[in-house]
C-alpha cells in the first residue's frame, strides 16, 4: 500500500475545517463534537494531502469559497412547528465542489508562475 505524504494542517486550519464541518451537519447535531470530527476527518484529509503549502492555501481557498456556495436549507423538526437549519448537500457532494473550485483556483496560480 503506498503512504502519501501529507503537509501539517496548521490548529487554525483545522478549526476552520471543524466550522466547515458543521455547517453538514443537521442544526440540531452541529453541537455534537464526535459527530463534527467525523464529518470533518474527510475534510481534514483532502487538506493535508495537499503537495506543498501553497497547494494547501488554494484547497483550503476552496473549501471555503464552497462554504459560501453551500446554503442551508429550512426543514420543520418531526411532529413541531420549529424551522431548523439542515445541510443542502453531502460532505462528498461539498468536497466534489471543492475539488472543482480548487482546479480553478489551481489553474489560476499556474498561469501567474
Amino acid at each position: 500500500m503506498q503512504t502519501i505524504e501529507t503537509i501539517p494542517v496548521s490548529p487554525s486550519r483545522r478549526a476552520e475545517i471543524l466550522n466547515f464541518a458543521s455547517h453538514l451537519l443537521p442544526e440540531p447535531e452541529r453541537k455534537d463534537a464526535e459527530a463534527v470530527t467525523a464529518m470533518a476527518e474527510p475534510l481534514l484529509r483532502w487538506a493535508a494531502e495537499a503537495f506543498s503549502a501553497d497547494d494547501q492555501t488554494a484547497r483550503m481557498n476552496a473549501m471555503r469559497q464552497q462554504r459560501t456556495n453551500t446554503p442551508d436549507t429550512l426543514a420543520r423538526l418531526a411532529g413541531s412547528r420549529v424551522l431548523v437549519q439542515f445541510p443542502s448537500v453531502t460532505p462528498e457532494e461539498f468536497l466534489a465542489g471543492a475539488r472543482h473550485l480548487y482546479g480553478f483556483i489551481a489553474a489560476q496560480s499556474t498561469e501567474k508562475a
